[in-house]
């Protein structure tokens, strides 16, 4: 359903502007700013492009790759024969385009030091987002 949404707003914004992100705040629940980022993806990555297995946000990476289909059908491959989270799989595109290899950042290729630094991070992004969704939703309710 998000790709739905996703699509209707990168639709709509180009009729009605940024009211559109507040609208599906108000109805679906994220912030404006998280609307805003998933209407970017679906103008982005093409519907044939888009895995079925990843997240919408996940796409996010390869969104600026809007030039080259071939190039995101490969990396949203890669991300979800490993099931990469975002940082790992923005670090594996950034090696990959580098011409680097990228092998050692894949799950089973990670010690478990490795991984726990990696769940560390994830569960502090969690936390990070959580608390600026807190303070969004304090500063709308005072206003």
């Amino acid at each position: 359903w998000e790709w739905m949404v996703a699509d209707w707003l990168a639709f709509g914004d180009h009729k009605y502007g940024d009211q559109v992100y507040a609208t599906a705040s108000r109805l679906f629940g994220k912030s404006a700013r998280t609307w805003e980022d998933y209407a970017y993806i679906a103008r982005n990555v093409r519907t044939s492009e888009r895995s079925e297995i990843l997240p919408l946000l996940l796409h996010k990476p390869v969104a600026r790759f809007s030039d080259d289909p071939e190039l995101q059908r490969r990396l949203l491959g890669i991300a979800e024969q490993f099931g990469l989270s975002k940082v790992i799989f923005e670090a594996v595109i950034e090696l990959h385009l580098e011409g680097k290899a990228f092998d050692h950042l894949l799950p089973s290729q990670l010690t478990p030091i490795a991984r726990a630094r990696m769940r560390a991070d994830k569960d502090r992004e969690r936390i990070r987002k959580r608390m600026k969704r807190l303070k969004e939703a304090r500063a709308t309710n005072r206003g």
